[in-house]
């Protein structure tokens, strides 16, 4: 969260961005530039806790629901190219350490879901 993600040049000097102000603004306005990757975050946790809460017996459907939804973000997020403001759009210069953190634990996530969404529930008789 308090990695930095990414710079851009904000009218002619170079701003970075800090995870936790990245998930905060794409959060409440990444719908407008249609940049969706922030609600991947909210979808991991609550796809972790009903794993966790239901363990075995966790929906196969939710889970890989869950796994698309995610992997669909990270897609996002990799055409994730600039930052709006007030200035405009801002191209972004580079990416940095909590970008790629952010992608290498959200692809985990995808396939660790699909994984348990494959096991079979045991049931006993």
């Amino acid at each position: 969260m308090f990695l930095p993600v990414a710079t851009t040049d904000h009218i002619n000097e170079n701003q970075t961005f800090a995870g936790w102000i990245v998930l905060f603004l794409g959060t409440l306005f990444g719908w407008m530039p249609l940049q969706f990757a922030a609600y991947a975050n909210p979808v991991f946790l609550l796809a972790l806790a009903y794993s966790a809460w239901r363990g075995e017996e966790a929906g196969r459907r939710i889970l890989r629901i869950s796994a698309v939804l995610l992997a669909l973000g990270i897609v996002s997020a990799l055409f994730w190219r600039n930052v709006p403001d007030d200035s405009g759009m801002n191209e972004i210069m580079t990416y940095h350490t909590g970008y790629y953190v952010w992608l290498g634990v959200m692809a985990g996530a995808v396939g660790w879901l699909w994984f348990m969404a494959r096991k079979s529930p045991t049931h006993t008789a």
